[in-house]
């Protein structure tokens, strides 16, 4: 997956206004700049640690966390318990009972502390 998205651009030379597709329903594949940017970053992602921007603060402030796709993938899930440790009060409302780091999707151990940031 990485391989091929890495090489976008003739990706998109080779279905993009391709008269061979003439036959087919969907005549032309083409990715615009935008598009094209934008697959790139989701590919960024699966090299390695990489910031994502989860909202904004009540100053307006990026709120961004460190994530780890790689890790992720690559740490097989031991139980659902494992991946977000949540416990239950006496009226059924959930609480993190340890910081969740998604078995290692979120390797700073701060989710919880980002998603507080946010603006509400």
């Amino acid at each position: 997956m990485v391989k091929v998205g890495m090489d976008l651009e003739s990706m998109n030379n080779k279905f993009c206004n391709n008269d061979s597709r003439a036959n087919n329903i969907i005549k032309s594949i083409c990715f615009d700049s935008g598009a094209r940017a934008e697959m790139q970053k989701g590919i960024e992602f699966l090299y390695g640690p990489k910031l994502m921007t989860l909202g904004t603060d009540k100053n307006g402030n990026n709120v961004e966390i460190l994530v780890d796709f790689p890790r992720f993938m690559n740490n097989p899930v031991e139980d659902l318990e494992s991946l977000l440790p949540i416990e239950y009060d006496d009226e059924g409302r959930s609480v993190f009972n340890k910081e969740p780091n998604l078995n290692g999707l979120f390797p700073n151990k701060d989710l919880v502390k980002k998603l507080n940031e946010l603006k509400v």
